[in-house]
């Protein structure tokens, strides 16, 4: 991950990417890569590879905090002012805070009596809802 100036394009800061990834690993699938969201001055990085969510300050890249995606791969992400959320292709989806704590967490395919859905996309946020589009039906949430 690079930091660069505004103005002149130059490299400020720079991270490995083992801060993200496991040393060596070979990405052969395009969800394997790590996905961003950005809230407020932290930059919120979703690692599929090492199943956590890290956040970076977005002006120096200083590590703010890690946290365990404990729901799988963490492959779908997104954030608004006051939230991140983290999805996995299998289902499982959670919101937190901007220190990282866990809000409330859901497996969408609880939601239907086969028990059968998937994430298909990063969700989609509003001022009042949660959007998760699952592989079979779209899901909404209110935010709190």
């Amino acid at each position: 991950m690079y930091g660069l100036d505004r103005a002149t394009g130059d490299v400020v800061a720079s991270l490995q990417a083992t801060e993200f990834a496991e040393q060596g690993f070979n990405i052969g699938n395009p969800e394997d890569l790590p996905s961003l969201a950005l809230v407020g001055d932290i930059v919120v990085v979703a690692s599929s590879t090492l199943t956590t969510l890290t956040a970076v300050s977005a002006t120096n890249l200083q590590r703010k905090w890690r946290v365990p995606f404990a729901f799988g791969s963490p492959t779908r992400i997104t954030a608004d002012s006051g939230r991140i959320y983290a999805g996995a292709a299998g289902g499982q989806f959670a919101a937190y805070d901007v220190f990282g704590h866990l809000v409330w967490s859901v497996q969408i395919g609880d939601l239907r009596r086969d028990h059968l859905e998937g994430l298909a996309f990063p969700p989609a946020i509003d001022s009042g809802q949660i959007y998760l589009p699952g592989a079979r039906e779209v899901y909404a949430f209110r935010k709190f």
